[in-house]
């Protein structure tokens, strides 16, 4: 006996998708039937309701005389009699094999259909002591066809929002495979049977992709008559235009990058010289304010400025120099606090201090900053 196939079951309904997957779970029964068949059988025939195969193999002929009923698969032949022929041995031989061999294969193929209902819609047709045993896979696949083969407002719904939604991650052919499925599920209550509906379909689709949007615009210039314009001939138009839009919008991309990079550029290089001019200007301002201070001091003996008290900012900090002469009590006025008669008794810190501080969390004065 040749090997059973096993093909996947990809299809598998449930509850809430039962009625948006009839289309493909039609699809896939049918390979099922078509993947198991034979040429000495077809499994399709385990698929006809018993009125559909009456109808296509009546009981009587044409002349009105009763004939047997034709069974839907080779069944086994009557054993042989005594001392049989060798080639009555092996046609014998040959059909029980194409008996047993359509058995093993309908078996199988009523697996994959009670699979690829799911265990809940499955259970629906199973016997309470048997399970599936004494039932066909005529009444299974029809049971399911019967009570699930017809959409509802909200199955209507779904399809309707889908056939218009666009998935940017998915390629281009994806998106209009999808759409085409989701005309067939219309079909059967006439929607979107016309190409008008379904150029309108993919428009609205993809109203918000800058590129494919660009390229509608090109076909509705060039087909500007509706009696023009079809799904097919749009969805082939946009697959072959769309390498060249997306290479002109990375060309773009680019120019734009590199442009926004030079501006950057020389931006940065306008204000490092703004900086350093500014720099320039202040060296010189603070040049020229030493040099006036030492040549006023030098003729004219300046009266002791009031004291500054308190913590110092960052900009008075900045006014310091290490090591410049420094009374603790003065400030920076030409003597040091050990030259200072009035910090003899002062501690030792305060007449050595190089700086108004802070030292020990004291600051000295800051006159003359």
């Amino acid at each position: 006996m040749t090997s059973i196939p096993e093909p996947e079951c990809l299809v598998i309904l449930d509850a809430a998708n039962v009625r948006r997957k009839m289309i493909e779970y039609r699809i896939q029964t049918e390979t099922f039937a078509e993947t198991f068949s034979t040429p000495d059988f077809n499994m399709a025939n385990m698929l006809h309701t018993d009125a559909e195969w009456l109808l296509l193999h009546p009981l009587f002929d044409a002349a009105g005389n009763a004939q047997p009923a034709t069974e839907r698969l080779p069944q086994r032949p009557e054993p042989l009699g005594n001392d049989p022929a060798a080639k009555h041995i092996t046609l014998y031989n040959m059909k029980r094999t194409i008996a047993d061999t359509a058995q093993a294969h309908m078996h199988a193929f009523k697996a994959l259909i009670l699979k690829s209902h799911g265990p809940d819609i499955a259970s629906e047709t199973a016997d309470h002591a048997r399970g599936h045993l004494d039932v066909s896979i005529s009444e299974i696949h029809n049971y399911v066809m019967r009570t699930y083969g017809t959409l509802d407002s909200d199955d209507i719904l779904f399809f309707q929002q889908d056939i218009r939604r666009w998935d940017i991650e998915a390629p281009f052919n994806s998106n209009i495979a999808r759409m085409r499925r989701n005309f067939a599920a219309l079909a059967d209550i006439h929607m979107f049977q016309s190409d008008v509906e379904r150029v309108a379909a993919l428009i609205a689709a993809t109203a918000h992709i800058p590129s494919i949007s660009g390229i509608v615009h090109n076909y509705r210039t060039n087909n500007p008559t509706i009696a023009e314009q079809s799904f097919n001939s749009l969805a082939a138009y946009i697959q072959v235009q769309i390498p060249v839009a997306t290479a002109q919008a990375r060309a773009n991309a680019t120019l734009a990058a590199t442009a926004h990079s030079a501006a950057l550029e020389k931006t940065n290089a306008t204000l490092c010289a703004d900086l350093a001019a500014a720099r320039a200007e202040i060296a010189a301002l603070t040049l020229g304010t030493a040099h006036s201070t030492v040549a006023k001091t030098a003729t004219t003996r300046a009266p002791l400025p009031a004291p500054k008290t308190g913590k110092p900012s960052a900009a008075e900090k900045a006014l310091w120099t290490p090591g410049r002469i420094y009374c603790w009590k003065h400030g920076f006025f030409k003597h040091t606090g050990t030259q200072c008669l009035s910090l003899k008794k002062s501690p030792d810190w305060k007449r050595d201090a190089l700086d108004p501080g802070p030292i020990n969390g004291e600051y000295g004065s800051r006159a003359g900053e």
